[in-house]
Protein backbone atom coordinates (compact mmCIF):
# COMPACT_ATOMS: atom_id res chain seq x y z
CA UNK A 1 0.00 0.00 0.00
CA UNK A 2 2.98 2.32 0.42
CA UNK A 3 3.80 1.76 -3.24
CA UNK A 4 0.22 2.51 -4.22
CA UNK A 5 0.30 5.72 -2.14
CA UNK A 6 3.39 6.86 -4.05
CA UNK A 7 1.42 6.68 -7.27
CA UNK A 8 -1.91 7.88 -5.90
CA UNK A 9 -0.65 10.80 -3.81
CA UNK A 10 2.80 11.41 -5.33
CA UNK A 11 4.20 10.56 -1.88
CA UNK A 12 7.59 9.23 -2.98
CA UNK A 13 9.55 10.49 0.00
CA UNK A 14 7.15 10.20 2.94
CA UNK A 15 4.12 7.91 3.05
CA UNK A 16 3.22 8.45 6.72
CA UNK A 17 0.01 10.42 5.97
CA UNK A 18 -1.27 7.62 3.74
CA UNK A 19 0.29 4.38 5.04
CA UNK A 20 -1.91 2.08 7.06
CA UNK A 21 -0.66 2.45 10.62
CA UNK A 22 0.95 5.81 9.85
CA UNK A 23 4.47 6.16 11.16
CA UNK A 24 4.67 2.61 12.48
CA UNK A 25 4.43 1.04 9.01
CA UNK A 26 6.17 3.89 7.19
CA UNK A 27 9.22 3.64 9.46
CA UNK A 28 10.69 0.96 7.25
CA UNK A 29 12.89 2.37 4.47
CA UNK A 30 11.15 2.77 1.11
CA UNK A 31 13.35 1.01 -1.46
CA UNK A 32 11.06 -2.00 -1.93
CA UNK A 33 8.06 0.32 -2.25
CA UNK A 34 9.96 2.49 -4.75
CA UNK A 35 10.70 -0.55 -6.89
CA UNK A 36 7.12 -1.82 -6.61
CA UNK A 37 5.74 1.59 -7.60
CA UNK A 38 8.12 1.69 -10.57
CA UNK A 39 6.98 -1.79 -11.66
CA UNK A 40 3.34 -0.79 -11.26
CA UNK A 41 3.96 2.18 -13.52
CA UNK A 42 5.25 -0.24 -16.16
CA UNK A 43 2.89 -3.20 -15.69
CA UNK A 44 -0.10 -1.81 -13.80
CA UNK A 45 -1.32 -2.50 -10.27
CA UNK A 46 -1.05 -6.27 -10.04
CA UNK A 47 0.57 -8.99 -7.91
CA UNK A 48 3.09 -9.47 -10.74
CA UNK A 49 4.30 -5.87 -10.40
CA UNK A 50 4.54 -6.18 -6.61
CA UNK A 51 6.57 -9.39 -6.79
CA UNK A 52 8.84 -8.72 -9.74
CA UNK A 53 11.70 -7.06 -7.83
CA UNK A 54 12.00 -9.80 -5.14
CA UNK A 55 11.87 -12.45 -7.89
CA UNK A 56 14.72 -10.81 -9.80
CA UNK A 57 16.72 -10.53 -6.56
CA UNK A 58 16.10 -14.21 -5.85
CA UNK A 59 17.59 -15.16 -9.23
CA UNK A 60 20.58 -12.79 -8.98
CA UNK A 61 21.38 -14.23 -5.54
CA UNK A 62 22.13 -17.63 -7.08
CA UNK A 63 25.06 -16.18 -9.05
CA UNK A 64 26.32 -14.11 -6.12
CA UNK A 65 26.19 -17.15 -3.84
CA UNK A 66 28.18 -19.19 -6.36
CA UNK A 67 30.82 -16.45 -6.57
CA UNK A 68 31.18 -16.37 -2.78
CA UNK A 69 31.09 -20.16 -2.33
CA UNK A 70 34.01 -20.60 -4.76
CA UNK A 71 36.26 -19.03 -2.10
CA UNK A 72 35.28 -21.68 0.46
CA UNK A 73 34.64 -24.94 -1.39
CA UNK A 74 35.40 -26.59 -4.71
CA UNK A 75 33.86 -25.33 -7.94
CA UNK A 76 31.60 -28.38 -8.09
CA UNK A 77 30.25 -27.84 -4.59
CA UNK A 78 29.94 -24.11 -5.29
CA UNK A 79 27.52 -24.94 -8.08
CA UNK A 80 25.73 -27.33 -5.75
CA UNK A 81 25.42 -24.59 -3.10
CA UNK A 82 23.53 -22.45 -5.64
CA UNK A 83 21.37 -25.46 -6.52
CA UNK A 84 20.62 -25.96 -2.83
CA UNK A 85 19.55 -22.32 -2.59
CA UNK A 86 17.36 -22.67 -5.68
CA UNK A 87 15.82 -25.83 -4.22
CA UNK A 88 15.10 -24.35 -0.77
CA UNK A 89 11.36 -24.17 -0.28
CA UNK A 90 11.37 -20.99 1.81
CA UNK A 91 13.71 -19.18 -0.60
CA UNK A 92 11.58 -20.00 -3.65
CA UNK A 93 8.33 -19.16 -1.87
CA UNK A 94 9.43 -15.75 -0.60
CA UNK A 95 11.21 -14.88 -3.83
CA UNK A 96 7.72 -14.82 -5.31
CA UNK A 97 6.22 -12.48 -2.73
CA UNK A 98 6.39 -8.70 -2.42
CA UNK A 99 8.41 -8.76 0.82
CA UNK A 100 11.78 -7.30 1.79
CA UNK A 101 13.55 -10.46 2.97
CA UNK A 102 14.93 -11.79 -0.32
CA UNK A 103 16.06 -8.34 -1.64
CA UNK A 104 17.69 -7.68 1.73
CA UNK A 105 19.68 -10.92 1.63
CA UNK A 106 20.61 -10.18 -1.99
CA UNK A 107 22.18 -6.91 -0.83
CA UNK A 108 24.19 -8.83 1.79
CA UNK A 109 25.48 -11.29 -0.81
CA UNK A 110 26.30 -8.40 -3.15
CA UNK A 111 28.23 -6.63 -0.40
CA UNK A 112 30.19 -9.77 0.51
CA UNK A 113 31.02 -10.52 -3.13
CA UNK A 114 32.14 -6.90 -3.70
CA UNK A 115 34.41 -7.11 -0.65
CA UNK A 116 35.97 -10.28 -2.04
CA UNK A 117 36.70 -8.62 -5.36
CA UNK A 118 38.12 -5.49 -3.69
CA UNK A 119 40.54 -7.69 -1.74
CA UNK A 120 41.49 -9.93 -4.67
CA UNK A 121 41.91 -7.52 -7.56
CA UNK A 122 45.15 -5.59 -8.12
CA UNK A 123 43.72 -3.22 -10.70
CA UNK A 124 42.84 0.25 -9.40
CA UNK A 125 40.11 0.72 -11.99
CA UNK A 126 38.46 -2.56 -11.02
CA UNK A 127 38.70 -1.66 -7.35
CA UNK A 128 36.78 1.52 -8.10
CA UNK A 129 34.08 -0.57 -9.78
CA UNK A 130 33.81 -3.09 -6.94
CA UNK A 131 33.93 -0.35 -4.31
CA UNK A 132 31.00 1.21 -6.13
CA UNK A 133 29.24 -2.14 -5.95
CA UNK A 134 29.89 -2.34 -2.21
CA UNK A 135 28.55 1.20 -1.71
CA UNK A 136 25.42 0.36 -3.71
CA UNK A 137 24.89 -2.87 -1.74
CA UNK A 138 25.24 -1.03 1.59
CA UNK A 139 22.79 1.67 0.47
CA UNK A 140 20.39 -1.01 -0.80
CA UNK A 141 20.46 -2.84 2.52
CA UNK A 142 20.00 0.35 4.59
CA UNK A 143 17.05 1.39 2.41
CA UNK A 144 15.29 -1.97 2.74
CA UNK A 145 15.20 -2.65 6.48
CA UNK A 146 16.22 -1.28 9.85
CA UNK A 147 18.61 -2.71 12.46
CA UNK A 148 19.65 -5.91 10.63
CA UNK A 149 20.32 -3.84 7.51
CA UNK A 150 23.71 -3.03 9.05
CA UNK A 151 25.01 -6.53 8.20
CA UNK A 152 27.12 -5.31 5.20
CA UNK A 153 28.82 -2.82 7.55
CA UNK A 154 29.75 -5.73 9.80
CA UNK A 155 31.15 -7.67 6.82
CA UNK A 156 33.23 -4.61 5.91
CA UNK A 157 34.68 -4.39 9.42
CA UNK A 158 35.64 -8.08 9.30
CA UNK A 159 37.38 -7.55 5.93
CA UNK A 160 39.28 -4.55 7.30
CA UNK A 161 40.35 -6.59 10.34
CA UNK A 162 41.80 -9.38 8.19
CA UNK A 163 43.49 -7.27 5.54
CA UNK A 164 46.26 -4.89 6.55
CA UNK A 165 46.73 -3.38 3.10
CA UNK A 166 46.18 0.37 3.35
CA UNK A 167 44.82 0.44 -0.21
CA UNK A 168 42.24 -2.28 0.49
CA UNK A 169 41.18 -0.59 3.71
CA UNK A 170 40.91 2.79 2.01
CA UNK A 171 38.57 1.51 -0.70
CA UNK A 172 36.39 -0.36 1.80
CA UNK A 173 36.09 2.66 4.10
CA UNK A 174 35.35 4.91 1.15
CA UNK A 175 32.64 2.53 -0.10
CA UNK A 176 31.07 2.38 3.37
CA UNK A 177 30.98 6.18 3.61
CA UNK A 178 29.44 6.52 0.15
CA UNK A 179 26.85 3.81 0.82
CA UNK A 180 25.81 5.36 4.13
CA UNK A 181 25.68 8.80 2.49
CA UNK A 182 23.34 7.52 -0.23
CA UNK A 183 20.92 6.11 2.35
CA UNK A 184 21.17 8.97 4.87
CA UNK A 185 18.97 11.62 3.20
CA UNK A 186 15.81 9.58 3.68
CA UNK A 187 16.62 8.92 7.35
CA UNK A 188 17.50 12.58 7.96
CA UNK A 189 14.34 13.80 6.25
CA UNK A 190 12.13 11.45 8.26
CA UNK A 191 13.87 12.37 11.52
CA UNK A 192 13.47 16.07 10.80
CA UNK A 193 9.83 15.69 9.74
CA UNK A 194 8.62 13.30 12.44
CA UNK A 195 11.17 13.85 15.18
CA UNK A 196 11.55 11.52 18.16
CA UNK A 197 8.62 9.23 17.29
CA UNK A 198 10.47 8.23 14.11
CA UNK A 199 13.85 7.69 15.77
CA UNK A 200 12.21 5.60 18.51
CA UNK A 201 10.27 3.58 15.94
CA UNK A 202 13.55 2.57 14.29
CA UNK A 203 14.03 0.07 17.09
CA UNK A 204 10.99 -2.16 16.78
CA UNK A 205 10.24 -4.36 19.79
CA UNK A 206 10.09 -7.63 17.86
CA UNK A 207 12.99 -9.06 19.84
CA UNK A 208 11.30 -8.57 23.23
CA UNK A 209 7.62 -8.38 22.17
CA UNK A 210 5.59 -10.67 19.94
CA UNK A 211 3.20 -9.28 17.35
CA UNK A 212 -0.32 -10.64 16.99
CA UNK A 213 0.37 -12.88 14.03
CA UNK A 214 3.40 -14.43 15.71
CA UNK A 215 2.23 -17.15 18.13
CA UNK A 216 4.38 -18.43 20.96
CA UNK A 217 6.91 -20.77 19.37
CA UNK A 218 9.84 -22.80 20.77
CA UNK A 219 13.45 -21.67 20.44
CA UNK A 220 14.19 -24.39 17.89
CA UNK A 221 11.52 -23.05 15.48
CA UNK A 222 14.08 -21.79 12.93
CA UNK A 223 16.10 -25.00 13.05
CA UNK A 224 12.97 -26.89 12.05
CA UNK A 225 12.14 -24.31 9.37
CA UNK A 226 15.62 -24.68 7.89
CA UNK A 227 15.26 -28.46 7.74
CA UNK A 228 11.78 -28.20 6.23
CA UNK A 229 13.20 -25.81 3.62
CA UNK A 230 16.03 -28.13 2.51
CA UNK A 231 17.60 -31.32 4.00
CA UNK A 232 21.15 -30.02 3.41
CA UNK A 233 20.49 -27.25 5.95
CA UNK A 234 21.29 -30.00 8.46
CA UNK A 235 24.95 -29.70 7.51
CA UNK A 236 25.21 -26.03 8.51
CA UNK A 237 24.86 -26.57 12.29
CA UNK A 238 27.11 -29.64 11.95
CA UNK A 239 29.86 -27.23 10.89
CA UNK A 240 30.36 -26.56 14.61
CA UNK A 241 30.77 -30.28 15.30
CA UNK A 242 33.47 -30.63 12.67
CA UNK A 243 35.16 -27.49 13.97
CA UNK A 244 35.15 -28.98 17.48
CA UNK A 245 36.86 -32.07 16.05
CA UNK A 246 39.65 -29.78 14.83
CA UNK A 247 38.85 -30.39 11.18
CA UNK A 248 37.70 -26.90 10.27
CA UNK A 249 39.39 -23.55 10.76
CA UNK A 250 38.68 -20.02 9.62
CA UNK A 251 41.60 -20.15 7.21
CA UNK A 252 40.02 -23.13 5.43
CA UNK A 253 38.56 -20.53 3.02
CA UNK A 254 40.67 -18.89 0.34
CA UNK A 255 39.50 -15.63 1.86
CA UNK A 256 39.31 -16.19 5.65
CA UNK A 257 37.23 -13.06 6.26
CA UNK A 258 34.48 -14.60 4.14
CA UNK A 259 34.13 -17.60 6.42
CA UNK A 260 34.17 -15.37 9.51
CA UNK A 261 31.41 -13.26 7.96
CA UNK A 262 29.35 -16.34 7.10
CA UNK A 263 29.72 -17.73 10.62
CA UNK A 264 28.65 -14.41 12.11
CA UNK A 265 25.77 -14.23 9.63
CA UNK A 266 24.40 -17.73 10.19
CA UNK A 267 25.09 -18.57 13.83
CA UNK A 268 24.68 -15.01 15.09
CA UNK A 269 21.43 -14.65 13.18
CA UNK A 270 20.18 -18.05 14.35
CA UNK A 271 20.80 -17.19 18.01
CA UNK A 272 19.16 -13.75 17.80
CA UNK A 273 16.13 -14.95 15.84
CA UNK A 274 15.66 -18.00 18.07
CA UNK A 275 15.76 -15.84 21.22
CA UNK A 276 13.38 -13.20 19.83
CA UNK A 277 9.74 -13.19 20.89
CA UNK A 278 8.53 -12.61 17.35
CA UNK A 279 9.12 -15.67 15.17
CA UNK A 280 8.05 -15.65 11.54
CA UNK A 281 8.58 -18.20 8.77
CA UNK A 282 9.89 -15.55 6.38
CA UNK A 283 12.78 -14.69 8.72
CA UNK A 284 14.20 -18.13 7.83
CA UNK A 285 15.14 -16.61 4.46
CA UNK A 286 17.72 -14.44 6.24
CA UNK A 287 19.71 -17.54 7.26
CA UNK A 288 19.48 -19.80 4.21
CA UNK A 289 22.22 -18.39 1.88
CA UNK A 290 24.93 -18.47 4.57
CA UNK A 291 23.72 -21.94 5.58
CA UNK A 292 24.12 -23.17 1.98
CA UNK A 293 27.85 -22.36 1.91
CA UNK A 294 28.57 -23.62 5.43
CA UNK A 295 26.67 -26.83 4.67
CA UNK A 296 28.73 -27.47 1.55
CA UNK A 297 31.98 -26.81 3.38
CA UNK A 298 31.00 -29.28 6.10
CA UNK A 299 30.00 -31.85 3.49
CA UNK A 300 33.27 -31.37 1.62
CA UNK A 301 35.18 -32.05 4.82
CA UNK A 302 33.15 -35.18 5.43
CA UNK A 303 34.01 -36.42 1.94
CA UNK A 304 37.71 -35.59 2.25
CA UNK A 305 38.62 -36.41 5.83
CA UNK A 306 35.83 -38.35 7.49
CA UNK A 307 34.83 -40.63 4.61
CA UNK A 308 33.98 -44.15 5.73
CA UNK A 309 33.79 -43.32 9.45
CA UNK A 310 30.82 -43.98 11.67
CA UNK A 311 30.31 -40.24 11.98
CA UNK A 312 29.76 -40.11 8.23
CA UNK A 313 27.29 -42.97 8.46
CA UNK A 314 25.33 -41.10 11.13
CA UNK A 315 25.23 -37.95 9.01
CA UNK A 316 24.05 -39.87 5.93
CA UNK A 317 21.25 -41.53 7.87
CA UNK A 318 20.25 -38.16 9.29
CA UNK A 319 20.17 -36.65 5.78
CA UNK A 320 17.85 -39.39 4.52
CA UNK A 321 15.55 -38.97 7.53
CA UNK A 322 15.50 -35.18 7.14
CA UNK A 323 14.81 -35.58 3.42
CA UNK A 324 11.71 -37.58 4.32
CA UNK A 325 10.78 -34.88 6.85
CA UNK A 326 11.16 -32.20 4.16
CA UNK A 327 9.47 -33.92 1.23
CA UNK A 328 6.61 -35.56 3.14
CA UNK A 329 4.45 -32.91 4.84
CA UNK A 330 1.87 -35.60 5.64
CA UNK A 331 4.46 -37.35 7.77
CA UNK A 332 5.23 -34.13 9.66
CA UNK A 333 1.54 -33.61 10.36
CA UNK A 334 1.14 -37.24 11.50
CA UNK A 335 4.10 -37.01 13.88
CA UNK A 336 3.02 -33.65 15.32
CA UNK A 337 -0.57 -34.79 15.82
CA UNK A 338 0.33 -38.28 17.01
CA UNK A 339 -2.02 -39.79 14.43
CA UNK A 340 -0.21 -42.43 12.37
CA UNK A 341 -3.03 -43.51 10.11
CA UNK A 342 -0.61 -43.62 7.18
CA UNK A 343 2.14 -45.77 8.65
CA UNK A 344 3.78 -46.08 5.25
CA UNK A 345 5.03 -42.52 5.70
CA UNK A 346 7.39 -43.76 8.40
CA UNK A 347 8.95 -46.48 6.28
CA UNK A 348 11.66 -44.35 4.68
CA UNK A 349 13.25 -42.96 7.87
CA UNK A 350 12.88 -46.34 9.59
CA UNK A 351 14.54 -48.06 6.62
CA UNK A 352 17.40 -45.58 6.79
CA UNK A 353 17.95 -46.26 10.48
CA UNK A 354 17.75 -50.03 9.94
CA UNK A 355 20.26 -49.81 7.10
CA UNK A 356 22.59 -47.90 9.39
CA UNK A 357 22.38 -50.60 12.03
CA UNK A 358 23.10 -53.27 9.41
CA UNK A 359 26.12 -51.36 8.11
CA UNK A 360 27.66 -51.39 11.57
CA UNK A 361 28.02 -55.17 11.37
CA UNK A 362 29.59 -55.22 7.91
CA UNK A 363 33.35 -55.70 7.51
CA UNK A 364 35.21 -52.40 7.76
CA UNK A 365 36.29 -52.28 4.11
CA UNK A 366 32.77 -52.91 2.80
CA UNK A 367 31.27 -50.42 5.25
CA UNK A 368 33.73 -47.75 4.14
CA UNK A 369 33.06 -48.45 0.47
CA UNK A 370 29.26 -48.20 0.89
CA UNK A 371 29.55 -45.08 3.04
CA UNK A 372 31.83 -43.27 0.58
CA UNK A 373 29.63 -44.16 -2.37
CA UNK A 374 26.49 -43.08 -0.50
CA UNK A 375 28.14 -39.77 0.35
CA UNK A 376 28.85 -39.13 -3.33
CA UNK A 377 25.35 -40.11 -4.41
CA UNK A 378 23.42 -38.12 -1.81
CA UNK A 379 25.23 -34.87 -2.55
CA UNK A 380 23.65 -35.00 -6.01
CA UNK A 381 20.41 -36.87 -5.36
CA UNK A 382 19.05 -34.74 -2.51
CA UNK A 383 19.68 -31.29 -4.10
CA UNK A 384 18.34 -32.66 -7.39
CA UNK A 385 15.14 -33.93 -5.79
CA UNK A 386 14.63 -30.65 -3.93
CA UNK A 387 15.16 -28.60 -7.08
CA UNK A 388 12.60 -30.70 -8.95
CA UNK A 389 10.24 -30.37 -5.98
CA UNK A 390 10.40 -26.57 -5.89
CA UNK A 391 10.12 -26.30 -9.68
CA UNK A 392 7.05 -28.53 -9.64
CA UNK A 393 5.42 -26.52 -6.85
CA UNK A 394 6.14 -23.28 -8.70
CA UNK A 395 4.56 -24.78 -11.83
CA UNK A 396 1.38 -26.20 -10.36
CA UNK A 397 0.57 -23.71 -7.62
CA UNK A 398 0.67 -20.00 -7.04
CA UNK A 399 1.99 -18.55 -3.81
CA UNK A 400 -0.83 -16.72 -2.06
CA UNK A 401 -0.36 -15.70 1.56
CA UNK A 402 -3.43 -13.48 1.82
CA UNK A 403 -5.35 -16.23 3.68
CA UNK A 404 -8.59 -15.16 2.04
CA UNK A 405 -8.07 -11.38 2.08
CA UNK A 406 -8.78 -11.30 -1.67
CA UNK A 407 -12.16 -12.97 -1.15
CA UNK A 408 -13.03 -10.67 1.76
CA UNK A 409 -11.99 -7.59 -0.23
CA UNK A 410 -14.17 -8.63 -3.18
CA UNK A 411 -17.08 -9.34 -0.83
CA UNK A 412 -16.83 -5.92 0.82
CA UNK A 413 -16.60 -4.06 -2.47
CA UNK A 414 -19.91 -5.59 -3.57
CA UNK A 415 -21.62 -5.43 -0.18
CA UNK A 416 -24.45 -2.97 0.47
CA UNK A 417 -22.66 -1.19 3.33
CA UNK A 418 -20.29 1.72 3.87
CA UNK A 419 -18.83 0.47 7.16
CA UNK A 420 -17.83 -2.82 8.71
CA UNK A 421 -16.53 -4.01 12.08
CA UNK A 422 -12.96 -5.32 12.02
CA UNK A 423 -12.66 -7.88 14.81
CA UNK A 424 -9.13 -9.01 15.71
CA UNK A 425 -6.96 -10.21 18.59
CA UNK A 426 -4.67 -7.50 19.92
CA UNK A 427 -1.14 -7.73 21.26
CA UNK A 428 0.14 -4.33 20.17
CA UNK A 429 -0.97 -1.32 18.18
CA UNK A 430 0.12 -2.82 14.85
CA UNK A 431 -2.47 -5.58 15.06
CA UNK A 432 -5.27 -3.25 13.93
CA UNK A 433 -3.57 -2.77 10.56
CA UNK A 434 -4.02 -5.31 7.84
CA UNK A 435 -2.11 -4.32 4.67
CA UNK A 436 -3.40 -7.31 2.72
CA UNK A 437 -7.02 -6.43 3.44
CA UNK A 438 -6.23 -2.79 2.61
CA UNK A 439 -4.84 -3.88 -0.79
CA UNK A 440 -7.70 -6.19 -1.69
CA UNK A 441 -10.37 -3.73 -0.46
CA UNK A 442 -8.80 -1.07 -2.73
CA UNK A 443 -7.94 1.18 0.19
CA UNK A 444 -11.15 0.83 2.21
CA UNK A 445 -9.44 -0.76 5.23
CA UNK A 446 -6.94 2.10 5.59
CA UNK A 447 -9.40 4.93 5.01
CA UNK A 448 -8.60 5.94 1.43
CA UNK A 449 -12.15 5.61 0.09
CA UNK A 450 -14.42 8.62 0.77
CA UNK A 451 -17.55 7.60 2.64
CA UNK A 452 -16.13 4.19 3.59
CA UNK A 453 -14.96 3.43 7.14
CA UNK A 454 -14.32 0.61 9.61
CA UNK A 455 -15.00 0.09 13.32
CA UNK A 456 -11.93 -1.50 14.97
CA UNK A 457 -12.95 -4.05 17.61
CA UNK A 458 -9.94 -5.50 19.46
CA UNK A 459 -10.27 -8.70 21.45
CA UNK A 460 -7.93 -9.97 24.10
CA UNK A 461 -4.93 -11.88 22.81
CA UNK A 462 -6.36 -15.17 24.08
CA UNK A 463 -10.14 -15.32 24.40
CA UNK A 464 -10.75 -18.61 26.20
CA UNK A 465 -14.04 -17.64 27.83
CA UNK A 466 -17.01 -15.77 26.42
CA UNK A 467 -16.88 -13.34 29.34
CA UNK A 468 -13.39 -12.33 28.24
CA UNK A 469 -14.43 -11.75 24.64
CA UNK A 470 -17.22 -9.29 25.46
CA UNK A 471 -18.89 -9.80 22.10
CA UNK A 472 -22.05 -8.17 23.40
CA UNK A 473 -20.20 -4.84 23.52
CA UNK A 474 -19.25 -5.22 19.85
CA UNK A 475 -22.86 -5.98 18.93
CA UNK A 476 -23.98 -2.79 20.66
CA UNK A 477 -21.39 -0.67 18.83
CA UNK A 478 -22.53 -1.63 15.33
CA UNK A 479 -25.37 -4.14 15.37
CA UNK A 480 -26.44 -3.21 11.83
CA UNK A 481 -22.92 -3.61 10.36
CA UNK A 482 -21.22 -6.78 9.09
CA UNK A 483 -18.23 -8.11 11.00
CA UNK A 484 -14.92 -9.18 9.46
CA UNK A 485 -13.21 -11.46 11.99
CA UNK A 486 -9.47 -12.06 11.46
CA UNK A 487 -7.88 -14.89 13.44
CA UNK A 488 -4.23 -14.79 12.32
CA UNK A 489 -2.26 -17.72 13.79
CA UNK A 490 -4.36 -18.31 16.89
CA UNK A 491 -5.62 -21.76 17.81
CA UNK A 492 -8.77 -23.28 16.28
CA UNK A 493 -10.25 -23.43 19.79
CA UNK A 494 -10.14 -19.63 20.15
CA UNK A 495 -11.63 -19.14 16.70
CA UNK A 496 -14.41 -21.59 17.47
CA UNK A 497 -15.31 -19.80 20.72
CA UNK A 498 -15.57 -16.43 19.00
CA UNK A 499 -17.40 -17.69 15.90
CA UNK A 500 -19.87 -19.72 17.97
CA UNK A 501 -20.68 -16.63 20.03
CA UNK A 502 -21.26 -14.48 16.98
CA UNK A 503 -23.16 -17.17 15.07
CA UNK A 504 -25.93 -17.16 17.65
CA UNK A 505 -27.12 -13.74 16.41
CA UNK A 506 -25.50 -13.41 12.95
CA UNK A 507 -25.19 -15.47 9.79
CA UNK A 508 -21.81 -16.54 8.42
CA UNK A 509 -21.55 -14.95 4.97
CA UNK A 510 -17.98 -15.99 4.10
CA UNK A 511 -15.35 -18.21 5.70
CA UNK A 512 -11.70 -18.59 4.63
CA UNK A 513 -8.51 -19.84 6.22
CA UNK A 514 -8.08 -16.78 8.47
CA UNK A 515 -11.26 -14.73 7.96
CA UNK A 516 -14.92 -15.12 8.85
CA UNK A 517 -17.47 -12.55 7.65
CA UNK A 518 -20.69 -12.23 9.65
CA UNK A 519 -23.91 -10.54 8.63
CA UNK A 520 -25.49 -7.67 10.59
CA UNK A 521 -27.38 -8.83 13.66
CA UNK A 522 -30.48 -10.85 12.85
CA UNK A 523 -33.84 -9.43 13.82
CA UNK A 524 -35.16 -11.08 16.93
Amino acid sequence: MRAVSMLAFDAWWDQVPHAIGGLYSATYPPLLSWMQAFCMKLFGESPFALRLFPAVCGGVSLFLLYGIAKRCVSRELSILSAIVLAGSVAWVDFSRLGMTDVPLVTSWLWALFSLIRIVETKSSSKRVMYAGGLAAAIAMSLLLKISISAAPLAFSLVAIWYHKSSSVRMWIVLAVLVGVSIASPWYLYMAQTHGEPFTQALFLPHVSQAVENSPSLPWWFYVNQLLVSHPFMLMAPLWLLFAALGKLRVNSCRQPFVLSSLLMWFFGGLVVLSAASTKQVHYTVLLIPAACILAMQAYELMLDELAGTRRTLGVLIALVVVSAWTLMPEMRIAIKSGEFASNILLLLPLAAILAGVVFLFLPRDKREFITVQSSLWLVYIIPGLMLLNTLNEARVSGVEYNDGADQVGAFLRHADTDEYVYLFHKRNEADEWNPQLAWYSHGWHNGWLPGKSIVPAPLQEHALQMSDVELSTIDLVAPEKPIVYYTSNLTPEIRRIVTDGLSSERDVLLETNRYTVFSPMLEQ
